[in-house]
């Protein structure tokens, strides 16, 4: 089971990370008030522990280079565990579950464009071990992201507001990357935290070369950093799938309202018979009855509700969740969670 209880230390470098991924411990710490090297040491635990991690964010269908596809796979008995392991190690698969509802597991697949799904979902995926069938939606429109969740549950954001970065302009579409592009991409996806140094030595350019390519990124909206933080981390204890089927008329009021909503992980207009597909995090399982009833119950022009709960998540914005982490049973929460072995120089 995963332990890491924090201090406010520890909640504001979140805060800081979630401002600015990127931002230096000098920086942080003269946010905090704090010294850098206890800066430095928090993140580095956080880190460490596998539930928080800087990445560089693409919006593939913002800019043109690819296409989200969320599939619902159903599994023979007792084969869920080891089907979603192989969908994990899928490199074109973002997001692996294993879940309790309609499907036995989900996924989100990147794919080059939308008529590669047959090859990569069905002759592929649908081919594995155990797997009994799919059901592919495509991602229409995103209204909330993993990336962007959890900021309003950190202390004093006034604090590190001086930390925001600007945001880029909006990105149009385009034919591609360029090799070195996409070299940049692909490190700062594994490590949004990278040295221009480091980047520089991985890409096989000068560093100055590296900063320029990837400010160039940012610059035109093609490139984002962002701070992943597990849910459970936060006091988050139960994820689940929403598939709502709403009257097209009301479709975007629909959305707009749901994205509102402080526990939506993910929000997307999707194809299919369900036309918005959601991940919510709550703090107790007994909150989904009062979720569905109070938040879902008033959202405009709903036909059908399905929800299937997450049991264990193996994969994230194409990372590995550790193996602590995956089907870590929930923490009680109380006065421990206030306190760290870590203070000695706070």
């Amino acid at each position: 089971m995963v332990d890491l209880p924090l201090d406010t230390v520890d909640t504001g470098v979140l805060a800081a990370l979630q401002a600015n991924p990127r931002a230096s411990w000098g920086q942080i710490a003269r946010a905090l008030e704090a010294s850098e090297s206890t800066v430095a040491r928090r993140a580095t635990r956080l880190f460490d522990s596998g539930l928080v991690r800087v990445i560089g964010v693409v919006d593939v269908l913002r800019c043109g280079v690819g296409v989200p596809a969320l599939v619902r796979l159903q599994c023979t008995p007792g084969s869920s565990n080891a089907v979603a392991e192989k969908v994990a190690a899928h490199s074109q698969v973002r997001f692996a579950a294993v879940v309790a509802g309609s499907a036995d597991v989900v996924a989100e697949v990147v794919l080059g464009t939308h008529d590669s799904a047959n090859a990569v979902i069905d002759e592929e995926l649908g081919k594995l071990p155990g797997v009994a069938g799919t059901e592919t939606s495509f991602v229409m429109s995103t209204f909330v992201s993993n990336h962007d969740w959890g900021r309003h549950l950190l202390p004093d954001p006034q604090l590190v507001e001086g930390l925001k970065p600007p945001e880029p302009t909006p990105a149009q579409p385009h034919e591609g990357f360029t090799q070195l592009e996409q070299s940049i991409l692909d490190a700062l996806a594994d490590n949004g935290r990278l040295s221009y140094t480091a980047l520089a030595s991985t890409c096989g350019v000068s560093e100055s070369i590296a900063r320029r390519r990837t400010d160039s990124l940012v610059d035109r909206g093609c490139l984002r950093f962002r701070t992943l933080v597990e849910p459970q981390l936060l006091g988050y204890e139960v994820e689940f799938d929403l598939l709502l089927t709403v009257a097209p008329a009301q479709l975007l009021a629909a959305c707009e309202q749901l994205a509102r909503c402080p526990d939506v992980r993910y929000l997307s207009a999707v194809t299919g018979p369900a036309n918005i597909s959601a991940q919510i995090a709550l703090r107790r399982y007994q909150e989904i009855f009062g979720f569905l009833n109070e938040t879902v119950g008033a959202l405009p022009g709903v036909h059908t509700v399905e929800t299937m709960v997450s049991l264990r998540v193996l994969k994230r914005a194409f990372a590995e969740v550790p193996p602590s982490v995956q089907a870590a049973p929930p923490r009680k929460r109380g006065n421990d969670t206030t306190s760290t072995t870590e203070n000695s120089d706070d």
